[in-house]
């Protein structure tokens, strides 16, 4: 155990199977804590300390399995940064997790793949990622979306200004990895995830661009709606292809939700607001029809409502949004649903 002291230009190998390095109660900077892949099983913690301008470097291949652990509690970061040694781009191994908790964190990111020879420029993460009761503001952070995928877990905290997304593909993993949120403030972010599912509840989130969700997903008791940053013009809220969202708010977008069910039942949207979307509520793009029943849809003037969805009455090559036994007054929506109890 490391305590009490202040450490400048530090490198951490931890080299343990277990907990090898604790700090507590210091103060970090330019440190760097690095995995190495023959180690079978390693961890880092920091507690109650102020860690600025750290790198977590990993050198790990699609092959290591090894366990990592590392953890952040009750600490203030500032400047933290991922990065990859390895020349296929990953962060650590899909077996180790990465915690913070019940900490203040500015400016965490995912670096550029630093290996000389790398297949990859950007580099992934890989591992499992919580964050846990904390305050994180700025940051871009980029997850793997393979075979070998993570789970990211959100809840009880406050991200403004933050990105976290997958990078392009065309390959949706047989098992789908999860982003799961709970009573989450999402302010001014990007969330990019074709491929990811995603399990949100009891959230407030305001995006940048426009919120793409992966198979079998589902939102409930939650706003979804547009930064003020950008201009409504053109702005996208969700975009969807397997998507259960219920007693929630979509509002001030252009066009509030497009979606394409990929099957048959593939979308459902029921109990919901829409509020504010200037051009389309739900703009219908596959060929599915989309069950829509039972939405407050902003008026209760059934020629609004129809020319604020997209779907076969528009153009003959999509699925009809089944609007009807709609709501002729704004439901309660996310206001309406049983308290939140904090884990």
């Amino acid at each position: 155990m490391i305590s009490n002291s202040t450490l400048f230009y530090t490198k951490f190998i931890p080299k343990c199977n277990g907990d090898c390095i604790d700090v507590n109660n210091c103060i970090l900077k330019h440190s760097v804590v690095e995995y190495n892949y023959d180690i079978p099983s390693n961890g880092f913690t920091l507690y109650d300390s102020n860690a600025v301008n750290t790198t977590v470097a990993s050198t790990y291949s699609i092959w290591q399995t090894s366990n990592v652990f590392l953890t952040i509690k009750k600490s203030i970061i500032n400047d933290f940064k991922f990065v990859s040694l390895s020349y296929m781009g990953r962060i650590l191994s899909s077996q180790s997790n990465i915690t913070f908790e019940d900490s203040s964190i500015s400016n965490l990111s995912t670096g550029v793949n630093l290996y000389s020879y790398s297949l990859f420029t950007y580099a992934r993460l890989q591992f499992n990622f919580a964050i846990r009761r904390c305050k994180f503001t700025l940051g871009n952070l980029v997850f793997n979306n393979d075979y070998a995928s993570n789970e990211i877990s959100i809840i009880d905290s406050v991200l403004t200004k933050v990105s976290l997304g997958e990078p392009e593909t065309s390959y949706i993993p047989y098992e789908h990895p999860i982003l799961y949120m709970r009573n989450v403030s999402f302010l001014d972010g990007n969330l990019t995830f074709y491929t990811r599912k995603v399990d949100i509840a009891y959230s407030n989130i305001t995006v940048t661009t426009p919120f793409a969700i992966g198979r079998d997903s589902n939102i409930s008791c939650s706003s979804i709606g547009r930064s003020s940053s950008i201009k409504q013009a053109s702005s996208v809220g969700i975009i969807a292809s397997s998507l259960t969202i219920t007693n929630s708010t979509i509002k001030n977008f252009n066009t509030g939700m497009q979606v394409a069910a990929e099957g048959l039942n593939k979308i459902t949207i029921t109990k919901n607001n829409f509020i504010g979307n200037s051009l389309y509520n739900v703009k219908n793009q596959g060929i599915y029809d989309i069950n829509a029943a039972g939405n407050y849809w902003g008026t209760n003037n059934v020629g609004v409502i129809l020319n604020k969805i997209y779907d076969y009455w528009d153009d003959i090559n999509y699925g009809d949004v089944l609007y009807k036994k709609y709501s002729t007054k704004a439901l309660p929506a996310e206001a309406g649903c049983p308290r939140y109890i904090k884990a």
